[in-house]
This record gives structure tokens, sequence and C-alpha cells, in this order.
């Protein structure tokens, strides 16, 4: 199994806790991650982390282009089911079309085509009459969650679902 991160993960991390000048560790985990397979991001994120002219953006040019995976054959019918599914969602039209039109609709289709699991800081908003929401990929981690549990030489996987606080 592979974590796709988010565009806020890399912001989050270098805004907070994990800044690119104080904690290069982390900036060195997600590339010994990348090697390893199991940690990626997608094209439409690095075109985000390039609008902001900044250290962020620089460290995103220099990862490897598998770093930032670009739409393949199986990531069409997984986007046609994803917006099939925020269309039936019973989210307002505004948020439909937002989303859409975000780079969360296609990391969402990417980790459903490949069985990827997102990492993201964004929580679901529910209204509480909607008991049967499901989200496509197979869970939403926060990002200290994600790094916890990733695959290390000392031992296996863990695999857990972590719901975010709100």
């Amino acid at each position: 199994m592979a974590y796709l991160l988010d565009t806020n993960v890399f912001i989050e991390a270098k805004n907070r806790h994990y800044g690119l000048d104080f904690c290069p560790a982390f900036w060195d985990w997600i590339d010994h991650a990348h090697q390893a397979g199991t940690v990626f991001s997608i094209d439409k994120v690095a075109i985000e982390l390039d609008a902001v002219d900044d250290d962020l953006a620089t460290w995103a040019s220099e990862r490897p282009d598998a770093f930032f995976l670009e739409a393949d054959a199986a990531v069409v019918p997984s986007s046609q089911a994803t917006s099939t599914w925020a269309n039936g969602a019973r989210y307002e039209p505004a948020a439909v079309a937002t989303f859409l039109q975000d780079s969360d609709y296609y990391l969402v289709a990417h980790a459903h085509a490949q069985r990827h699991v997102v990492v993201t800081h964004e929580v679901v908003a529910h209204h509480e009459e909607d008991q049967d929401r499901q989200c496509l990929p197979r869970c939403r981690r926060a990002l200290r969650h994600a790094v916890r549990d990733a695959p290390s030489r000392t031992g296996p996987l863990r695999h857990r679902v972590v719901k975010p606080s709100r």
C-alpha cells in the first residue's frame, strides 16, 4: 500500500513542525519512503506547490518525476466514479463544483484507482442526516499517523483507521 500526500500536508509540515530549514530529517524521510515505493503525490499537487514561489516549491521541483504521479488509464474510471459520488452525496452544488475543479478530486481518483491511502489534514463535514457516507479512498489519515505507521526497517506496516479530530 502506498500513501498519496495532499497539498496541505506539505504546506502544514513546512509552516509548522517540519520546516525545511530546521527539520530536514522529515523531508529526507519523505524521499526515503518514496524510494521504497510507499509515498507519492500527484501532478496536480505539484502544480499547487509551484504556484507559490518559496522553498517548498523549490523542494517539490527537485523531486523525481515519479514522485508526482500523472493520471493513467486506470484513473479515468475512478475519476468518473469520484464525480458520480460527489454529485450524489447531497453536497451543495457549489461545493461539488469546487471539489471537481480542485486537486483533491484528482487525488481521490488516483487513490481509488490504485488503492492508495490519501494523507491529508482536511476533514469531511457531514450533514447530521447523512449516515451512509463513504469516501472513495480507504481512509484519511492525519500526517502524524502516516509517519508513525509507515514501514520501517524494524517492522511491517500497521493498518489502523484514525478519525481526524475536528
